[in-house]
């Protein structure tokens, strides 16, 4: 089955997340558009196939493999017949109150973070929420929450400027009305938040994911035609992503430790985006956007190859230098701790916490692609330098919701992945872990 990759100008994201390009001198020309026959409704399909059924999809009950199963090459599975609906069954709604054992079972599957992230966009390519008084309300109560709890909560007007309270209670709900894109990643975020709350609410989860498949989806197809038109709600959008992959992290299960792959190409793919939909603007641009897009700029300009870095991070460069010849790598090690170390100055002059936020948000963004490789091949010293990057968000976590953790969970993201980290690493490495573990305050455990 062919690939579909979501295109994010000069760089682009893989939806199978095993590769991601680089910058190139040359761009990537998008990917040209594919007419798709509009979607009309259809009746609910209460003898189909197990495959439809889960995408959402009209079955044609074809057996013994229905014509959707057929077409993708999958396995046809038919549910048992039922004789008749006992007195507490009803049909489904998008948006099911409770589904304990499948959220159980998820998490045991032999690639946990599948589901949570999609892999292959082509797969979803059918997904459609039906028009229903389930979907009504669930995205009533995400918009409720999205304003009264993270756009006008109290921790975000008591920490963040002016600007940026412009953009988040101004532009992006005027954007949402008219672009889906950003719609749907405002979802996928306030859902996110929700879960937080009730990690067990089943009902959120389900809507979550699928928001965040179409915000994606959505997504990609802006992407195909960057313009002066749609430049700003590609960013904006790119930017609720990634916010909201970032926030998804705590919910990854570590008992076999895997890398936060998923955040790191998805925020590479969002940086793509921004640099070429910043070239693409009008001078009529939004005072509320520019700023937006002049505080990115104002990160990367500050991050140079050749700054000094402070200790810890000079003691951990040096001892890498001594193991690692390659100059790819050295400048990869070097940018990506100059970048974290540049946080730690932000902390340590008592800047307030939402810009080192921002700056956290912003890391898969500006670092080295090749730094990312280094991570996906599970380089210890990479994953040494990772650790310290949440040794930085352990220090604000307190204050920010999508770096804390859950009532079933409680432990915090990063105090998650400094642990999960230490665990891959034997005797001599464990002196460079120090610092995060105390940040973390895991130095005694």
């Amino acid at each position: 089955m062919a690939k579909l990759a979501l295109h994010y100008g000069p760089k682009h994201i893989n939806t199978n997340y095993h590769e991601m390009e680089t910058p190139a001198d040359t761009p990537i020309p998008p990917a040209p558009a594919i007419p798709r026959a509009a979607k009309v409704g259809h009746k609910k399909s209460r003898s189909g196939c197990q495959r439809c059924k889960t995408r959402r999809v009209k079955c044609d009950e074809q057996k013994p493999i229905c014509g959707s199963c057929q077409r993708h090459g999958a396995e046809c599975v038919y549910p048992e017949a039922r004789t008749h609906l006992s007195p507490t069954d009803s049909p489904e709604g998008p948006y099911p109150r409770r589904r304990r054992s499948y959220r159980s079972q998820s998490r045991k599957s032999p690639s946990p973070t599948a589901e949570l992230f999609p892999r292959d966009l082509s797969e979803h390519d059918d997904l459609d929420i039906p028009e229903s008084k389930a979907r009504r309300l669930m995205e009533l109560r995400l918009m409720q929450n999205n304003l009264l709890n993270i756009v006008f909560g109290p921790s975000n007007s008591t920490r963040v400027g002016d600007e940026w309270l412009q953009l988040s209670r101004n532009m992006v709900p005027k954007m949402s009305l008219k672009h889906d894109n950003v719609l749907y990643a405002s979802f996928a975020l306030s859902a996110t938040h929700l879960l937080r709350s009730d990690p067990d609410d089943d009902a959120v989860y389900s809507a979550r994911q699928n928001y965040f498949v179409l915000a994606l989806r959505q997504q990609r197809e802006e992407c195909a035609r960057i313009d002066g038109q749609n430049a700003e709600p590609v960013c904006l959008a790119s930017f609720l992503i990634l916010r909201t992959s970032f926030a998804m992290m705590q919910e990854r299960p570590l008992d076999v430790y895997a890398p936060p792959m998923e955040w790191l190409k998805m925020g590479r793919g969002a940086g793509a985006v921004m640099w070429k939909a910043n070239a693409a603007v009008t001078p009529e641009l939004s005072p509320s956007f520019k700023f937006f897009l002049d505080s990115y700029q104002h990160i990367l300009a500050e991050q140079a190859l050749d700054r000094d870095l402070d200790r810890p991070f000079s003691a951990v460069f040096e001892t890498i230098t001594e193991q690692r010849s390659s100059f790819e790598d050295q400048q990869a090690y070097r940018k990506t701790l100059a970048y974290i170390n540049l946080m730690q100055k932000q902390i340590d002059s008592g800047e307030a916490i939402f810009p080192t936020g921002r700056m956290l948000q912003a890391f898969p963004m500006i670092i080295p692609g090749h730094f990312i490789d280094l991570v996906e091949a599970r380089d210890l010293y990479a994953l040494v330098v990772l650790a310290h990057f949440f040794g930085i968000a352990a220090q604000i976590d307190k204050d920010v919701w999508w770096l804390q953790g859950t009532g079933s969970r409680p432990e915090r993201t990063a105090v998650r992945e400094i642990k999960a980290i230490r665990t891959q690493l034997d005797e001599s490495y464990q002196n460079m872990m120090l610092w995060p573990l105390m940040k973390a305050r895991l130095e005694s455990r």
